[in-house]
């Protein structure tokens, strides 16, 4: 969780302060981003639509490390797409840019470590419900479907 809103708070504060600069000179690498990062998304439903219920007992899966979660954030299109969008329609011009552009960054460290909490207990109360591997794999279907159609919210901008 500390990674994730590491990784977000550091992308923030770089878009803030010039990598969204390299967006408005050079429109093609946000479209590569949008491209690689549907490319993701779509393998990552895949996953999740054809994944099997594992037993928990036997499992090797680890959670991301801090420096992976952190990291992720760097192409994570939704991140990169809300970083962009935030810092474009919440900052002011001129020499207030700065500080507007701050106090974005801590707004959404407090909504980011908010909605990493409220993802994870989610997560494990979903896991509790689904007691039958028919559950398990209608939840499954489900979720990919609307990753799936995520995807159509990065090309509608």
């Amino acid at each position: 969780m500390l990674g994730i809103t590491g990784g977000f708070t550091a992308l923030l504060l770089s878009v803030a302060f010039g990598l969204g600069a390299l967006f408005t000179t050079y429109p093609a690498l946000q479209t590569a981003l949008k491209i690689c990062g549907s490319a993701y998304l779509f393998y990552f439903a895949w996953r999740i639509a054809t994944s099997h219920r594992s037993d928990n007992s036997k499992s090797t899966a680890q959670p991301f490390t801090f420096m992976q979660a952190s990291g992720f954030q760097f192409v994570n299109p939704k991140a990169w797409m809300m970083s962009i969008s935030a810092l474009a329609a919440f900052t002011l011009t001129g020499d207030r840019y700065v500080s507007s552009a701050l106090i974005v960054v801590l707004v959404f460290i407090s909504v980011t470590v908010a909605g990493v909490m409220t993802w994870s207990a989610f997560g494990t109360l979903i896991g509790r419900l689904l007691k039958s591997d028919r559950a398990y794999r209608v939840f499954n279907i489900t979720m990919a479907i609307l990753t799936v159609a995520s995807i159509a919210l990065l090309f509608t901008h």
